[in-house]
């Protein structure tokens, strides 16, 4: 399942950036980026037996991605949850998908960028209880964040995404997550306008 995900959203990126009639001739960059976050619920609910307990969420994030001209950045990014409950112990999940950014702002130092993204995977956000495992679950997201350059590969990356699933779930709300990870800047090249 993570590796059709997968070979799906390398192809969607190869087939949208070949569709592209007019590039301007500019310096691009090949990035990759990971981040890790983890999320705490010191008093997350047990409605059956009226008690609350620690929920915990930790996820790592891995994303290629190419910036094909000054404001637009395409690219891939896979999630690997890890969530610890009391309702259903210890368990992971995956979310996987491509993502679209467009830099509103850019200085020298850094820039600001809004994002959307279509992914996929097995993490339900559903019911009144702790997240569970569901497969096929489609979630589409939005978000906003920033890249603070440090050197001349290395970016730090600060953003929050909300993720939000397609399918007809009763119950089901909004996966959000906060982002503080690192870019490295693999490669310069250069795309020359189609003729």
């Amino acid at each position: 399942m993570q590796k059709t995900v997968l070979t799906s959203v390398f192809y969607f990126i190869l087939v949208h950036l070949k569709g592209q009639q007019k590039i301007t001739d500019s310096v691009t960059g090949f990035f990759i980026g990971s981040s890790f976050t983890y999320i705490w619920d010191p008093q997350s609910p047990d409605y059956i037996n009226n008690l609350s307990y620690l929920y915990q969420e930790k996820t790592l994030q891995l994303n290629l991605a190419l910036q094909w001209n000054k404001r637009w950045r395409s690219g891939i990014n896979y999630h690997k949850i890890w969530t610890l409950s009391e309702q259903y112990g210890k368990n992971s999940y995956f979310i996987a998908g491509v993502f679209q950014q467009y830099h509103l702002l850019r200085k020298k130092k850094g820039s600001l960028f809004a994002e959307a993204g279509l992914y996929s995977g097995n993490y339900c956000t559903c019911g009144l209880a702790d997240p569970y495992k569901k497969n096929g679950l489609v979630y589409w997201n939005i978000g906003a964040g920033m890249n603070l350059k440090l050197s001349k590969r290395f970016y730090l990356d600060f953003a929050f995404l909300n993720y939000k699933p397609f399918n007809k779930i009763s119950g089901k709300y909004n996966y959000t997550q906060y982002v503080i990870g690192l870019d490295y800047k693999i490669s310069n090249f250069k795309i020359k306008e189609s003729k």
